[in-house]
């Protein structure tokens, strides 16, 4: 049998065992104060670092969070342009779509390469002997201007308002048909764009009266027009007034099949003429045969869809120097309207940069004259108003040009690089058979289109610019459209 343990405590022993318990029970309530009470020094001490952590990884959150939202487009983070593009059957589930949009993404490919010039349209271009980085934007890329990349509107390229009128006459023996006139009358425009590179424009509109498009287009034919009136120009105006028109005789079927196309262009004084929009009536929609009281027709204008080939150019900035490289390589596919079967197959041809600050030419400079590879012609379905034969031609120029700006007024500047077509003078008694080539001389069939760039541009225009700068000491080189 265990014998009985007999403790036996002093009374300093006693209150040593008591104050002992007391302070047991008060730390483990301090302690539990501090776990719980953000305002204590002791929590601050034992998860400040947890918070660090907590804190990285919230900021690692919303950065994986950005890149997902241009990884991955889900049907909702489609916007309007997107949605009209595509129809439901083509949205894909998030998991699927990582793959498809990384195909129309700007892929940017960067090599370096020393030597001569080589040609590689879809490629890397070389530099020359330089030996310097180039960048080649991919030409998978969908053209996406700055309404669809920011969400905004695209902006309005104008109003055009006109008068259409049916006069009917009595039955001419001489001219079978003619059942009477038709007149148009222009009334004025509004609400055209500025120049990109600033400044207003100088207007003028052009309407042709044309037949049957769209039987035309299904026969493959070329469509003829019955009339076509052009307008006086109106310096610096953003809202003309023409009030101008003209009568042509029309037959039953003109007036049932026919249309009327109007076209606005800006007089441009160093450049081609640029089409500021275009619409397309139907006279047929209007009953003008039934009554014949003026028509007020408002229209308004679309956007142009010009293309008068294709130029390769490379952007080059060098931040220290200040200094931008412009060079000018190849150019493919180039329209060639007014040429006719007498002309030389072989044509020159020579490219104007323009260098724009604030609305104001401050330097322009330009290539040596450059043979063509060759007039063609290319066999096309589609249908073209041009009174001549079409032709097209390729280019290589390959030459650069240096101008000096600052890098805050890289902002302000605005780059035109224009085509022209070295006309041929007339051959005298000495040269009867081989004319020697004149000079451009600013008329409007002499320019074959334009490039511009800047900060004030949109499309693949201001991708290669925003490129460029983002790209410092290297060249960027991209396709551009001819305007």
């Amino acid at each position: 049998m265990a014998q009985a343990w007999n403790v036996r405590l002093t009374d300093d022993q006693k209150l040593l065992v008591i104050a002992g318990g007391f302070g047991f029970v008060a730390f483990v309530l301090a302690a539990t104060v501090c776990f719980v009470q953000p305002t204590c020094f002791i929590y601050k001490k034992i998860w400040r670092k947890r918070e660090k952590e907590r804190a990285a990884r919230v900021a690692a959150a919303k950065q994986m969070a950005v890149l997902l939202q241009l990884a991955v487009l889900g049907p909702a983070k489609l916007n309007k342009s997107q949605r009209s593009l595509g129809s439901s059957d083509n949205i894909e589930t998030p998991g699927t779509q990582i793959g498809t949009l990384q195909a129309r993404i700007p892929q940017a490919t960067t090599s370096f390469q020393r030597g001569g010039f080589r040609d590689s349209t879809y490629s890397s271009m070389s530099s020359g002997s330089r030996g310097d980085t180039t960048t080649t934007i991919s030409e998978l890329v969908t053209d996406t201007d700055g309404a669809s990349v920011s969400g905004e509107e695209v902006l309005s390229q104008g109003h055009a308002t006109i008068t259409m009128r049916f006069l009917p006459q009595p039955p001419d023996s001489k001219n079978e048909g003619i059942i009477g006139k038709l007149e148009v009358n222009v009334k004025d425009v509004q609400e055209l764009p500025m120049r990109p590179y600033g400044g207003p424009c100088d207007p003028y509109v052009v309407i042709q009266v044309v037949c049957d498009i769209k039987r035309m287009y299904r026969r493959k034919e070329r469509p003829w027009k019955m009339c076509e009136f052009t307008t006086q120009i109106k310096r610096k105006a953003q809202c003309p007034l023409f009030n101008e028109g003209f009568a042509v005789p029309v037959t039953k079927s003109d007036i049932r099949h026919g249309s009327v196309h109007v076209k606005v262009y800006d007089a441009e004084k160093y450049v081609n003429h640029s089409i500021l929009g275009e619409a397309l009536v139907s006279l047929k929609d209007y009953d003008l045969e039934q009554e014949t009281v003026e028509r007020i027709v408002t229209l308004d204008l679309a956007a142009p869809t010009t293309n008068n080939g294709d130029m390769q150019l490379g952007l080059n900035y060098l931040p220290t120097s200040e200094r931008l490289t412009v060079r000018i390589v190849k150019c493919n596919n180039v329209l060639l309207r007014n040429v006719f079967q007498q002309d030389p197959v072989v044509n020159e041809y020579v490219a104007r940069v323009l260098l724009y600050s604030n609305g104001k030419l401050v330097k322009r400079k330009k290539t040596l004259p450059h043979s063509g590879l060759g007039r063609r012609a290319r066999n096309s379905t589609g249908w073209s108003l041009a009174s001549y034969p079409t032709q097209f031609d390729d280019i290589i120029i390959d030459e650069s040009f240096m101008f000096d700006i600052p890098l805050a007024s890289l902002d302000n500047v605005i780059l035109v690089v224009v085509l022209c077509l070295l006309t041929a003078s007339a051959s005298s008694s000495d040269t009867p058979v081989t004319p020697s080539p004149a000079p451009c001389q600013n008329r409007p069939k002499d320019y074959l289109g334009k490039v511009i760039l800047g900060s004030e541009t949109r499309g693949p225009c201001l991708r290669h610019w925003e490129t460029m700068k983002n790209s410092p000491r290297r060249e960027v080189i991209q396709w551009q459209t001819l305007t």
